[in-house]
């Protein structure tokens, strides 16, 4: 499936509207350390994921990253870590932690 920039700021609004604004999910994760994951050595959380695999989309579609979901993180009192793959990606990867 190809999605076009219209698309794309719909699926970007609808995760800044549904995960970053959502109470629940960004002030719940601040506490919870029982669902982080480590890539290489960068721990992440779903929504470090989901912004991270936003950026890699974002990119392929437009050539640049977002690297904008801090900002609405940091509108909650919250942040996000975007870029928790880039290692992975250039291969830069340590032995998993889990």
């Amino acid at each position: 499936m190809k999605i076009n920039k219209k698309q794309l700021d719909i699926l970007t609004s609808e995760i800044i509207e549904k995960v970053i604004f959502d109470n629940k999910i960004m002030y719940e994760r601040i506490s919870d350390d029982e669902h982080t994951v480590f890539f290489g050595d960068r721990e992440a959380d779903l929504v470090d994921i989901v912004c991270s695999l936003h950026n890699i989309i974002y990119e392929l579609i437009t050539g640049e990253r977002y690297d904008y979901m801090f900002h609405w993180a940091n509108k909650m009192g919250c942040c996000v870590d975007d870029d928790v793959f880039d290692s992975v990606l250039k291969g830069d990867v340590n032995e998993s932690k889990n």
